[in-house]
């Protein structure tokens, strides 16, 4: 027994309940930030929180984060969780070829800034992923 509150699993437990609700919230700040992002002038200044909450998103997905104990991060990163992660990386990968069709076809119709379109579609895939895994997770844990 761990001397806070628990087992090494039950804080598992907790922690991958956690990790999926900030994924739910990181995906709804990435599509509103794309939602009320103005598309003219766009300097990268302007884009660096966008990117920073992208590359925050991608590490986190990716990984299993910053976790000290061995035996924890090896709970947070079982088989299951790999499964929900590729499971996760696939639907990020149709999300990412949906939005890229369909930018494609708006950016035919009006003019579009490139960086809005790559916005679009890097917020589309990570969004579909991170949505996925944190659903996968919520689902295995109940």
């Amino acid at each position: 027994m761990m001397a806070s509150g628990g087992s090494v699993i039950d804080k598992a437990e907790r922690v991958s309940r956690r990790r999926a609700a900030i994924f739910y919230l990181l995906a709804g700040v990435l599509v509103l930030s794309v939602l009320t992002a103005g598309e003219v002038g766009e300097r990268p200044l302007r884009l660096l929180p966008w990117l920073c909450m992208v590359a925050l998103g991608a590490t986190n997905l990716w990984t299993v984060g910053v976790v000290r104990s061995p035996r924890l991060k090896a709970l947070l990163n079982d088989e299951s969780t790999r499964a929900h992660r590729s499971a996760a990386m696939s639907a990020g990968f149709v999300a990412a070829l949906a939005s890229g069709a369909c930018v494609t076809v708006v950016a035919a119709l009006t003019p579009l800034s490139a960086v809005l379109a790559g916005k679009v579609v890097i917020t589309a895939s990570l969004a579909a992923a991170l949505g996925c895994f944190a659903t996968l997770e919520l689902r295995a844990s109940r």
